[in-house]
């Protein structure tokens, strides 16, 4: 995850903006009295935490006026609290617009009506005729193309203020003013209704606006959308320029004269498109068989009533004062649910509507505030079903206005207009309405609960589907939906919605939704298609453009997840209906209560697994009925349940696992009531561990021990693990409380209370073990037992000690209570955990997914490394308040949802100022309520950073008493809001995305990282990135022994030891972060105050080191001390140390551990840079043309002898791994026939296209991508000839996007980064088995790898990419962080290692031994290195052999005969990159160089040798395939750019073969 940003901007963007902007800010009245202000300084201190405000006695007691005492009645009756009303009071003001912003919007308005009057007259054109618009596009699909009619633009009739502003509804943040421009009559036509004359005309009218106002200086922004989704109004945006852009949008509607058309035209069941000019077939049908167009006769009725409709609500306005507040608070309720914008949505509009119709019904009273407007509204809304029954405005509807029924008939929601004659939610699904309906019932719910924060959750908590429903789903790429409405045969609907195949099909696979899912659902809703825009010079988007249709479940548990869907009998008429439904699924099924009926199974053997039953279910029925296949659904669930997984086969996400831990708990508990022979009464048995309420992120499992893998105790009793295995299997004590009868017999000293519970540990110990063949171990303070392959730890608890622990007597001899931190330790472990634990044991039970949310939560502040400060009860009760007070929520179903209201709930809440109430079990009340607030509040300063209370933990916060401290409450607050925005913007994204990125820690924060070999982690396999390699870990398959059996190592975790063992010694300097579920590494941060320098003192000079500045002598921490004190108290744990880890491009932590403990070998190269030739020079000690090694298929002989063999000889053991292709007959065909006919003169692509693919696996994310460089690159035609033959070969020779670029080297990078992991575990094992510091390890590689630098990819080049290789040596002798700047090359490794075994070295080897540059002193060899290297290359995508010597600051390469192919010389101290061949400026260092070359080869020759050897071995292999040889050759990988002129190439080889060598 991205370094978090140390701000709280997500916190704040959560929240509704409705504080208006800064300019706004400096327009408030300043007209404050300094009374005010000093309460307000008083109330609230600098931090931002609220205080008592300080009054005097005659303020405090004075009398009330009447009018505060109306406003308190009021504030009691309606508000339940004064604060509510204040809080709305004060949101009204927020939302309000400003006099300036009134202003600013006026000047506008009046500017654009004004600029408006002068739009130019045009010619009469076809209307199909655009080409007078120029540089503006028509808003509208002219689909079908062609419509009849004329057109011609002129100034409007007139333009009007419409919509909220001029009614005074208007809100901030998003100012929209609606500005009508009525069309002038001329341009119309009274038959403009049929076939979108008139939407195409409007559309036509309205770019021709566009284009006017493209000229107007005072128009900042011109761009084109749609009215809420319907794409046959679109309208027009206006933006001010500069800085009022953000203040207001105009929205220009383009409107007919209002008595243009008769709404008698627009009845609902009457059509006004037809199907012969929609569809261009011809048909013989009368046009009263033509289908109705509801939808679009709504549509253009709508256009003619927005002036009517403004006089109706204004008269209505008039009428009630608090009118316009009302619909405010509406509004604002509708925004933060995301129900006001996008296709049938309940706009502001509608909310006005709703309001006026509440009023003249007289639903509401006149005088009624903003509160009960709204208040009245919701519930109006909760209580009346309008897809049943609709209601109307009109109060005397003329004689042609439809009817409430025929609305009905033709629409699933019904609110008719004043008019009588337009639906005003004609748009609008059943489904959206009942969502309105769900919203304004829960309001209302919690609205009566005084102890909710009504105002916070009724209107300041966004509820985005995404955090709103259980379950959501992604339909993408939209033009899947075309075939959707062929299948459901959707053409008439098509033809109504005027070709939007999104909107037509939505309603029908929505009810098809709605039966498949049945009681598993409470509620289905979907996302509103949103208002797009678009630029005036864009054509409009097309509709399978629109971003993914979004559809969310409210789960009813009862039956979300059942795997049976039990239909109908066979013989019931219903039965066809139930196969029809679910096609092949639906099948007949036998009973046990004897009936046989049709059903449909689904698959599902955990609860992880059947919570995508719902998701299989909707998979099939869209699949079946709507021909959407699979790949167009996403399931946004189940992606985190990763993190949490428990199996490797039956993966589950823990509840079984949870559920066989209880059941074994309750097991025991019985026994133990049950067992005979205690001297007391057992009166309670309690669990006190988080796996016995469903909430331990890995719930123990029953395990089978390996006892070949311990040592035993001595006794015998139990095992240990041994010193050469890797930490055992990590098994979890589940504590239980055993709480026994008061008696006489108990002691009233702790010392002695102490010693009979010890007593009672043994007690238990012996009788379990008699009684039911348990094995158990007693200690003073527990008995462990050993159980289904489970240890419980029992401790016996008496009720009276924690108050024994109390008593002091004082020197007078009087008995007091004192509380202390012994007595307060032995209530949370003996009453505040068994409560808890029980408490929300219940609560599981209620709510499914509460402990799989808990476990998540749990995880995620274990991989922050917040787990230690946010403890395992705190979080679990955190996450109890969402389930118990889930407002304005419902409690989650699902455990995603659960993991981002958690991470909600952590970053806004208020933790200065409020405590988290969690009310278990319900036993608070709203009075009590208010004392703990009011009691928080007065002691805020001695509180916990975040308190939390309980109805048994009401003043101490016992679980935050200590953590987490203000600063790392902040940094969870931050991690909380940065994990929510990067989750919700992946899971929104409706692409498949690793969502184990919020679980990743920053670790470029610290200063110090300590990597734990994994061997020793015991929950390493619990990692987040999990790892592919396990170790045995002393565990077996098979069921676990109910008894018997030794007792296993018990709650055994060295990182946690030796976390404690760092705390204990560097508490002081440093904080110690660690994630205790599989984590690796050590995160470790200093104390900014401990590095200050000191007064040198003799005393504290415990990891401190003396600095003497003149005669002052102070002291500062010792870090490289600290270090390794570190890697000494951790000896066996530490994989690797990284001290100030930087910012490099790939992090190679293994390979930087070997520079910093060995030599690292500066200018090391390659002897053939490419595979074979390589490793048969590496292996034999000899160069390339001594071996006869020209390519990959031509390489070692396999009789030669290489240094293994003579190690061997020697006595040594040897033992090879990996790819060892080094001797002949290896590689692809089409490798050897590359290679082989380099010299034909023709030119084929060789290899594909370098393509990546970046699958963000552990390598990738050791990459830093944003800090991957874009080589520079010659011209093409600046090239090298070889180099350039080589670019084309390699398919490299086209354009690439500097992404590609990246991605490629990247990939490269990723490589490498595998490569140092690799190394690390030959390096851990090393350690491990205590040999690493009696080893010599060398590191290096048969080539390197150009990724992209001189337009290539691959190898086959002497450019330092290709030709340069690293090599590292570590081991007894070699002196550590030594570098050689020396050139060596691949064949001295052969002399080093029969240096280093003190093997004698044979004659005529090419190498020498890096030995003495290594010591200085060498065991066999005396002769020196000579300080050069020779590489030479003879294999394909090289059309020369190619030879490179490397000397000081010189590389020479020349080519073939070193005559024919221009020589190049590179200076690698000035021109790393290689980029400037500075062959000619140099011809005497060039001459020197060759002169020089040739003395260690002929070269000439050998490329004549290699030529011949090519042309031989060819013409061996084309007679070898006799009359397949064409066919053979056109299909090697050469196959594309061959088979374009195969007989051509054909034609070259022959001509080839038949020349003269």
């Amino acid at each position: 995850m991205k370094k978090i940003k140390e701000s709280t901007e997500t916190k704040a963007e959560d929240q509704m903006e409705v504080s208006d902007n800064s300019e706004d800010e400096e327009e408030k009245s300043e007209k404050q009295s300094k009374d005010s202000k000093r309460k307000a300084k008083e109330n609230v201190s600098d931090d931002g935490v609220l205080r008592p405000v300080k009054l005097s006695k005659k303020e405090l007691y004075k009398a009330p006026t009447v009018e505060e005492l109306n406003q308190l009645k009021e504030a009691e009756t309606l508000f339940h609290c004064s604060i509510l009303k204040m809080q709305m009071e004060e949101l009204l003001k927020e939302v309000a617009l400003s006099e300036h912003r009134k202003n600013l919007v006026d000047t506008f308005v009046q500017q654009v009506t004004d600029y408006l009057q002068c739009v130019p007259e045009s010619e009469v054109v076809e209307m199909d005729d655009i080409s007078w618009l120029v540089g503006v596009e028509v808003p509208l699909f002219l689909v079908p193309p062609t419509a009849k009619g004329k057109f011609h633009m002129e100034p409007p009739a007139s333009v009007d203020l419409v919509g909220s502003y001029p009614l005074g509804t208007c809100i901030k943040p998003k100012v929209f003013v609606d500005l009508a421009v009525t069309i002038p009559t001329s341009i119309l036509h009274p038959m403009d209704a049929i076939n979108q004359r008139y939407p195409r005309k409007r559309a036509l009218y309205l770019a021709g606006l566009a284009r006017h106002l493209s000229f107007a200086e005072f128009v900042g922004s011109l761009r084109y959308s749609c009215l809420h989704g319907n794409r046959l109004r679109p309208v027009l945006l206006l933006k001010p320029p500069g800085k009022d852009s953000s203040k207001v949008t105009l929205r220009i509607h383009v409107i007919p004269p209002p008595d243009f058309l008769k709404p008698s035209r627009f009845h609902p069941q009457k059509n006004n498109i037809r199907t012969e000019w929609f569809t261009g077939v011809a048909k013989e049908q009368q046009e009263s068989s033509e289908p109705p167009t509801p939808h679009y006769n709504s549509t253009v009725l709508g256009d003619h009533l927005p002036l009517s409709h403004l006089q109706f609500l204004s008269a209505i306005s008039a009428q009630c004062p608090a009118f316009g507040e009302g619909v405010a608070l509406f509004k604002v309720w509708l925004r933060q649910r995301e129900l006001d914008q996008g296709a049938g949505c309940f706009c502001g509009f509608h909310a006005s509507m709703l309001m006026a119709y509440l009023l003249s019904t007289h639903k509401v009273g006149k005088t009624m505030n903003p509160y009960q407007l709204l208040r009245n509204a919701l519930h109006f809304l909760a209580s009346t079903d309008l897809t049943e029954n609709g209601i109307t405005l009109c109060k005397n509807p003329d004689s042609k206005a439809p009817s409430v029924p025929e609305f009905h008939a033709a629409f699933s929601v019904v609110f008719v207009d004043p008019s009588g004659h337009l639906n005003l939610l004609a748009d609008m699904t059943a489904f959206t309405y009942k969502q309105i309906q769900h919203e304004a019932s829960l309001s209302l719910k919690f609205w009566d609960d005084p102890t909710v924060d009504g105002f916070q959750a009724l209107l300041m908590t966004p509820k985005s589907i995404l955090r709103t429903y259980d379950q959501v789903f992604k339909l993408v790429d939209m033009v899947k939906l075309q075939s959707s409405c062929k299948k459901l045969l959707l053409l008439n609907e098509l033809m109504d919605r005027s070709g939007n195949y999104v909107l037509t099909a939505l309603p029908f696979i929505l009810s098809l939704l709605q039966r498949g899912l049945g009681e598993r659902i409470h509620l289905l809703v979907h996302s509103l298609p949103q208002d797009t825009e678009w630029l005036v010079g864009s054509a409009p988007p097309k509709h399978k453009d629109q971003p993914p249709l979004t559809i969310g479940l409210l789960l009813n548990l009862e039956h979300a997840f059942c795997v049976l869907e039990r239909g109908p009998p066979a013989d019931n008429p219903k039965a066809a209906e139930f196969r029809q439904l679910w096609g092949f699924r639906s099948e007949l099924r036998r009973f046990q209560d004897g009936g046989i009926t049709e059903a449909v199974l689904w698959s599902g053997n955990s609860n992880c697994q059947r919570r995508f039953i719902p998701m299989m279910i909707i998979t099939h029925l869209l699949k079946l009925h709507a021909d959407i296949p699979e790949s167009c659904i996403t399931f946004v669930g189940g992606q985190l349940d990763m993190v949490i997984r428990v199996g490797e086969k039956d993966q589950t996400t823990g509840e079984e696992e949870s559920l066989e831990v209880v059941q074994s708990y309750d097991d025991l508990s019985k026994k133990l009531w049950q067992l005979d022979g205690l001297p007391l009464s057992i009166t309670a048995v309690q669990g006190a561990h988080q796996a016995l309420r469903y909430t331990q992120v890995f719930p123990p499992v029953p395990v089978k021990l390996d006892y070949w893998f311990f040592d035993k105790k001595k006794g015998g009793l139990g095992v240990v693990p041994k010193e050469s295995k890797p930490c055992p299997y990590y098994i979890t004590p589940i504590k239980v409380i055993v709480h026994m009868e008061g008696s006489g017999k108990w002691p009233s000293e702790p010392k002695a209370i102490r010693r009979v519970k010890a007593a009672f540990h043994i007690c238990l110990k012996e009788l379990l073990g008699k009684q039911h063949n348990f094995k158990c171990h007693a200690t003073p303070n527990y008995v462990d037992v050993w159980k289904d392959g489970l240890v419980f730890r029992i401790q016996v608890a008496y009720h009276r000690e924690p108050l024994l622990l109390r008593e002091r007597l004082t020197p007078e001899g009087m008995l007091i209570y004192r509380d202390n931190a012994e007595a307060q330790a032995l209530e949370l472990e003996t009453l505040h955990k068994p409560f808890l634990t029980s408490t929300l044991h219940g609560l599981q039970q209620q709510n499914g997914s509460f402990g799989v949310v808990c476990r998540l939560a749990k995880r995620w502040l274990a991989s922050q490394f917040l787990l230690e400060d946010i403890r395992e009860e705190a979080a679990d009760l955190l996450v109890a308040s969402l389930f118990l007070h889930p407002a304005p929520f419902t409690p989650p179903s699902s455990p995603q949802v659960g993991f981002l209201r958690f991470l909600h709930l952590l970053s806004t809440f208020d933790w200065k100022n409020n405590p988290l109430i969690v009310n278990l079990n319900g036993k608070l009340t709203a009075a009590e309520h208010t004392d703990i607030k009011n009691d928080f509040v007065a002691s805020r300063e001695s509180l916990p950073a975040m308190f939390i209370v309980t109805p048994n933990d009401k003043k101490v916060s016992v679980w935050t008493k200590e953590a987490p401290s203000v600063q790392m409450l902040q940094r969870a607050v931050m991690l909380a809001a940065e994990s929510l925005r990067v989750l919700e913007t992946e899971l929104n994204s409706g692409e498949q995305q690793d969502m184990r990125v919020v679980f990743r820690p920053p670790l470029e924060a610290y200063d110090v990282l300590i990597h734990l070999s994994p061997k020793q982690v015991p929950l390493f396999p619990k990692a987040v990135d999990r790892a592919t390699y396990t170790f045995n870990r002393g565990t077996s398959e098979g069921k676990a022994l109910v008894s018997g059996g030794a007792l296993p190592v018990i709650d055994y975790d060295p990182v946690r030891l030796y976390l404690s063992e760092l705390r204990e010694a560097f508490g002081d300097l440093a904080l110690f972060f660690y994630d205790p579920y599989g984590g690796t590494v050590i995160a470790v941060l200093w104390k900014p105050a401990a590095f200050e320098p000191k007064p040198f003192k003799a005393s504290l000079m415990n990891a401190r080191r003396v600095e003497v500045n003149g005669d002052v002598v102070t002291t500062v921490p010792n870090v490289e001390a600290i270090l390794q004190d570190f890697r000494i108290i951790g000896e066996g744990l530490d994989g690797r140390l990284t001290f100030s880890p930087g910012n490099e491009v790939v992090q190679l932590p293994y390979i930087n551990y070997m520079r910093e403990t060995g030599a690292a070998f500066l200018n090391s190269y390659t002897n053939s840079p490419i595979c074979c030739p390589s490793r048969a020079a590496m292996w034999s000690g000899q160069f390339v043309h001594l071996t006869q090694a020209w390519n990959n298929y031509k390489c070692l002989d396999p009789n030669a002898t290489t240094w293994m063999d003579r190690l061997g000889k020697s006595g040594y053991h040897t033992h090879s791994m990996g790819k060892l292709d080094y001797t002949s007959g290896h590689h692809s065909v089409s490798n050897r026939v590359e290679a082989w006919t380099r010299d034909v003169p023709f030119l084929l692509r060789q290899e594909g296209r370098p393509v990546t693919d970046l699958v963000g696996d552990t390598s990738t994310k050791r990459v830093s991508y944003d800090q991957v460089s874009v080589p520079k690159w010659l011209r093409v035609e600046d090239m090298h000839p070889v180099d350039y033959y080589s670019t084309f070969t390699k398919n490299c020779s086209d354009h690439f996007t500097e992404e590609e670029i990246r991605n490629i080297r990247a990939f490269y990078y990723a490589m490498c980064a595998e490569t140092d992991s690799m190394l690390g575990e030959v390096i851990a094992a090393l350690r491990e088995t205590g040999l690493l510091n009696r080893t010599v390890i060398l590191f290096t590689s048969d080539h390197g790898d150009l990724a992209m630098e001189h337009r290539q990819f691959y190898k086959m080049s002497m450019f330092e990419g290709s030709s340069h290789v690293p090599l590292l040596i570590m081991g007894p002798g070699v002196k550590p962080g030594f570098e050689i700047s020396l050139p060596v090359s691949l064949v001295d490794i052969y002399p080093t290692v029969l240096d280093l075994a003190g093997v004698p070295q044979p004659g005529g080897l090419s190498g020498h031994s890096l030995i003495p540059l290594l010591s200085g002193v060498s065991v066999q060899s005396v002769e020196p290195h000579p300080g050069w290297v020779l590489s030479e290359y003879h294999g394909c995508n090289a059309n020369a052999s190619t030879y490179m010597l490397r000397i000081g600051e010189w590389k020479y390469i020349t080519y073939a005969d070193g005559l024919t192919v221009p020589s190049q010389l590179f200076n690698l101290s000035k021109d790393e990159s290689e980029l400037r061949n500075v062959a000619s400026h140099f011809p005497h260092v060039c001459q020197d160089l060759d002169k020089m070359l040739r003395t260690i080869v002929d070269y000439p020759s050998i490329s004549q040798a290699v030529h011949h050897y090519n042309k031989q071995q060819f013409l061996e292999w084309k007679q070898s395939l006799g009359d397949s040889y064409s066919q053979v050759i056109a299909n090697l990988r050469w196959h594309i750019d061959w088979q374009k002129d195969a007989k051509s190439y054909e034609r070259d080889i022959e001509e080839w073969l038949s020349g003269s060598d």
